[in-house]
């Protein structure tokens, strides 16, 4: 079952930004609905059965970022505070699939190169740390960390695109790598294709359930 949000659960919130002429820096808050469902017990019973029901839980968001530009180079920091984060997994004392609701700190760093747009890397560091240390979620560590990298260029004129994307969560040792191919013969016709591959050594860390789930994606887009 589905939990659709109301007229009463609006999203609203707060920006300021401030700009040098290399600098920018920005504060955020406000009130927000989580980007992932989460799934909870209604309490009802359907041919033996638990009904659980889909919905996007609000919760509330503080957070800075700023950036520096020097020549080919971006910096970027990121951080933000948010409360009653809704959060989903297997509770460790009764393996029952289940939400809960915690304050989480979670920042970034990280620095863009532009080689004359010849070719584009982009490093960033991540860490969610949770600040409810009796968080009982499997999938819940008191921090989590992760890298991510994206290298693209292009070639043939710029007609023909090449990405590959690493994100390993250092927490739980999970690798997905993925590259990317985008070629435009012209301004009507894009074909694209990638390929997926993930390495997992935990079968309950957030990517282990998607082990032996590679994937080759092509398609092709005509545009009138």
């Amino acid at each position: 079952m589905w939990e659709k949000p109301e007229a009463g659960d609006l999203e609203y919130g707060l920006r300021l930004d401030a700009r040098l002429p290399k600098t920018e820096g920005s504060l955020m808050a406000g009130r927000f609905l989580a980007n992932s469902p989460v799934y909870h017990p209604r309490g009802d019973i359907l041919s033996g059965m638990p009904v659980l029901a889909k919905q996007y839980v609000a919760y509330d968001m503080v957070g800075l970022a700023a950036t520096h530009a020097s020549e080919s180079l971006l910096l970027k920091l990121e951080a933000a505070f948010k409360h009653r984060l809704p959060l989903q997994g297997w509770r460790e004392d009764s393996l029952v699939y289940a939400c809960e609701k915690t304050d989480v700190v979670d920042a970034a760093a990280g620095v863009e190169y532009n080689a004359n747009n010849r070719y584009q890397i982009a490093v960033e560091v991540s860490n969610r740390h949770h600040i409810d240390a009796e968080n009982a979620l499997q999938l819940a560590e008191r921090n989590q960390t992760a890298l991510h990298l994206t290298v693209t260029r292009g070639f043939l004129n710029q007609t023909l695109d090449m990405a590959y994307v690493l994100y390993y969560q250092v927490t739980d040792r999970d690798i997905l790598h993925d590259i990317q191919l985008s070629y435009r013969p012209s301004d009507s016709l894009e074909i694209q294709m990638s390929f997926a591959y993930i390495d997992s050594s935990r079968r309950l860390s957030p990517l282990g359930r998607y082990r032996g789930e590679d994937r080759l994606t092509f398609e092709v887009r005509y545009f009138l």
